[in-house]
């Protein structure tokens, strides 16, 4: 390094004093000629650009002495070694882990153009058990001009296990919309296929499991009749949640609900005796009504109870038909209000009002007696 620091020093001399040239390079016992070929400006030039161009190279190439060093950090896949009997928990091991290379650029890119980068953490090698820090590896020969560090290096609170079975059965968390006091509907009892699973995992853990849940749930505008089949994911019964290391062997659950419709059918009916008809003046040719069936729902004890029901034969009993209160088409309509809790459902609306129309069809009879005692006047 001092040689350098010289050789820049003596630089401008040598534009002033070409004999410094020898003395630089310590030429001595020169004859008559080389002296004048030294002497020669020209010469003395070209020595002087020879003398930059080392400069510059000495400035932007560095010499082994103030080698350049670079940092480059990414990340790299974490493989986790472990045999299919046994499982781990506590931290959770992530599957990136960041890498720093540390050195020449060149050595770096390089290294990463032809290194198949990845880190490992081998719990085989542990065996079971806790462990406070696992420390990651690097299967990779990093070169000697690189310094690698991994973040993080270690992973901390691991504990490692030997896999145990278990047997448990599935709870349903059924969660139904609301229903009112007095629904059309009615759910079943949830069901679920298969109603016991195999838990796998850890002893430890499978002793603080008494169950494993699975939870349905019915959107309101699911409720209408018949079977509802949902595929469902079992968990234990810990806050609902997966537990780490343990697994549960299913294919599928399937948890089955039926939907009642809790409905009952009744017949509307009248009297085909009419109040107050001039038999001698009319005939009746047909009597229809325009809701001869219903079905209705809620409170029974109500319905049956209820003055215009015959709870023998499960009909309701129109009042009886007055002729004068029949309008000019023939038509009697009845408002009937059902008892409190009681509903029906008419043109695929809910109401617990009934109006019913019953129509009597009827002619007038001719009198024929009156026209032959005319003719017996005449």
């Amino acid at each position: 390094m001092k040689k350098v620091i010289d050789f820049l020093i003596n630089i401008p001399l040598i534009l002033i004093n070409p004999s410094r040239i020898l003395k630089l390079f310590r030429v001595r016992n020169l004859d008559e000629r080389t002296n004048k070929i030294l002497a020669n400006d020209n010469v003395v030039k070209i020595i002087s650009f020879v003398a930059a161009v080392v400069f510059v190279t000495v400035i932007r190439f560095p010499t082994n002495d103030t080698p350049a060093v670079n940092n480059e950090t990414f990340t790299i896949p974490l493989e986790k070694i472990l045999s299919d009997e046994y499982t781990d928990f506590g931290s959770i091991i992530p599957s990136q882990v960041e890498i720093t290379l540390s050195g020449n650029p060149v050595d770096i890119n390089m290294f990463r153009l032809t290194a198949d980068l990845f880190a490992i953490i081998n719990l085989d090698a542990l065996g079971p058990g806790e462990h406070s820090t696992v420390v990651l590896e690097l299967p990779v020969e990093i070169p000697a001009t690189i310094s690698a560090v991994l973040n993080p290096p270690v992973i901390n609170n691991i504990e490692i296990a030997r896999i145990e079975e278990e047997i448990f059965p599935v709870v349903i968390f059924a969660n139904f919309p609301e229903l009112a006091e007095f629904s059309r509907y009615e759910f079943s009892e949830p069901v679920a296929n298969p109603s016991y699973v195999t838990v796998r995992g850890p002893r430890r853990i499978l002793n603080e499991i008494e169950e494993v849940l699975a939870r349905l749930t019915i959107l309101p505008e699911q409720v209408e009749p018949g079977v509802i089949d949902v595929v469902l994911e079992v968990v234990p019964q810990n806050n609902f949640d997966r537990i780490r290391g343990v697994v549960i062997d299913y294919d599928v659950v399937t948890v089955s609900v039926e939907i009642y419709d809790r409905t009952r059918n009744a017949s509307v009916i009248f009297d085909e005796n009419i109040l107050n008809f001039p038999r001698l003046q009319y005939e009746v040719n047909d009597i229809s009504i325009d809701i001869p069936d219903i079905i209705v729902w809620g409170d029974f004890e109500a319905l049956l109870s209820w003055e215009y029901f015959d709870v023998m034969t499960n009909e309701i009993m129109l009042p009886r038909i007055n002729f004068r209160e029949l309008s000019v088409a023939g038509e009697r309509i009845f408002i009937l209000n059902l008892p409190f809790g009681v509903y029906t459902e008419i043109d695929g609306a809910e109401t617990s009002t009934l109006i019913i129309t019953v129509t009597v069809d009827y002619e007038e009879v001719p009198q024929e007696d009156d026209d032959e005692d005319e003719e017996d006047e005449n």
